[in-house]
């Protein structure tokens, strides 16, 4: 089987066409659109609802509708599943235009050869009243019937001729029965006016459905090779409580009149509002104390709170997500960064049940004119070139935080150090 184009027509590549061949790359920019058409692609071919969409808008996916142009090029090979497939499409034709005059094959040719099915078609469609010498319309038939090329539009799937695939004689054919006015419009002349005009003609419907498994099964298979961003939020949640604690517990006095904060509370277990522990609570490190509005500050961050004090992520940890990201944007190529930028969000508390991740990785697109920063998209949505070097800068970003080899500069006056101590 040989691909030769998909029309996409729906969504954001409505009314779009590609052309492929036994090798297609697809050239573009950074979200110019190239993982889309794959992603659309493999959809048509496989209906595998494998599309991405934003974690941030729900689980909503866009249907795609599209053509898949094909030639099953084995089909005169004796033995070969695509003549068998060939034949099956060609007994199920039914030829002409829907709702003009069309010649229905169904049921007559059930148990002939490739080769019958062919002949009875082709002879099926010459001996018609119509346009072109009886000559001209048996050589067109001819090649009409033995056509090798489809294609398919969900259930349904088409027989179509081209002329990059006919005799120079069958065109010559075509081309006179379609220049003769005196005949009358049926099914042979219409194709033959239509391939002339177009260089492709439908020649008619070859399932219903039936055969659509059958028919998908020989489609070449969908593999994909990509640095998989959705994996980023794992590696960054392992990596996270570690470069905080590197970072925090460099010494306190780093430099002249710069100190760091006296403490960052952990709550190591669960407490009520008399400060006795809740019993089978496991600590989470991500937690801290925070105390409402109008409600005085515990002085003993590690004891019994106030009854108004609720948790919530601690700073400190915003704080080291906030050092990954700027680090993270050092690391982009320049041809990236000068597109936006990274930033590594810890999401609230509230969200933590609402997806499997406590953070969330986005890329602010930069307006070239103006140098504003677009509301940020996930890496689920970003053009996957964009996501592929985030997650490259952000895993390059988190190891060198780990293997303490970030320098510190005028960007974080409360780390006045010049690199973090390996430890």
């Amino acid at each position: 089987m040989q691909l030769r184009k998909f029309e996409f027509d729906s969504g954001r590549l409505f009314d779009q066409e590609l052309d492929v061949r036994p090798l297609t790359v697809l050239f573009g920019a950074n979200s110019s659109g190239k993982t889309t058409v794959l992603e659309w692609v493999e959809e048509i071919l496989t209906r595998r609802d494998a599309l991405r969409f934003d974690s941030a808008d729900g689980p909503g996916q866009t249907y795609v509708e599209g053509y898949v142009w094909f030639t099953l090029d084995n089909a005169d090979v004796p033995g070969h599943v695509e003549n068998d497939i060939d034949r099956d499409l060609k007994a199920n034709l039914t030829a002409g235009e829907e709702g003009a005059t069309t010649i229905e094959f169904g049921g007559v040719l059930d148990g002939s050869s490739r080769g019958d099915a062919i002949a009875f078609i082709a002879s099926s469609l010459a001996e018609q009243v119509g346009a072109g010498t009886d000559a001209d319309r048996r050589l067109f038939a001819a090649s009409v019937a033995s056509s090798r090329d489809y294609f398919a539009f969900f259930s349904n799937t088409h027989l179509v001729i081209r002329t990059d695939s006919c005799s120079e004689e069958s065109i010559a054919a075509a081309t006179r029965i379609a220049n003769d006015e005196s005949g009358h419009a049926d099914v042979l002349a219409e194709t033959a006016r239509e391939l002339v005009a177009t260089g492709s003609a439908f020649v008619g419907v070859v399932t219903d459905g039936i055969h659509e498994a059958a028919l998908r099964s020989i489609f070449p298979a969908v593999l994909r090779f990509e640095i998989e961003p959705h994996l980023l939020t794992g590696v960054i949640e392992n990596a996270l409580p570690q470069i905080h604690d590197k970072l925090f517990a460099l010494p306190e006095n780093v430099g002249e009149g710069v100190h760091f904060l006296d403490y960052f509370p952990v709550i190591h277990q669960a407490e009520t509002a008399t400060g006795h522990p809740v019993e089978g609570h496991s600590p989470d490190s991500w937690l801290e104390h925070f105390v409402s509005e109008g409600a005085p500050e515990p002085e003993n961050h590690f004891g019994g709170v106030e009854s108004a004090a609720w948790l919530r992520v601690r700073t400190s940890l915003k704080y080291a997500a906030h050092v990954l990201s700027e680090h993270a944007n050092t690391r982009l190529p320049s041809f990236v960064a000068e597109h936006g930028r990274i930033e590594i969000q810890l999401l609230p508390v509230t969200l933590w049940h609402t997806g499997d991740s406590r953070i969330r990785v986005v890329f602010r697109e930069r307006n070239i004119e103006t140098g504003d920063l677009s509301e940020p998209r996930d890496t689920a949505v970003m053009g996957a070139g964009t996501a592929r070097w985030v997650t490259a800068a952000v895993r390059l970003a988190c190891a060198e935080l780990l293997n303490g080899t970030r320098e510190f500069g005028s960007d974080f006056p409360l780390l006045g150090c010049e690199r973090v101590a390996d430890r």
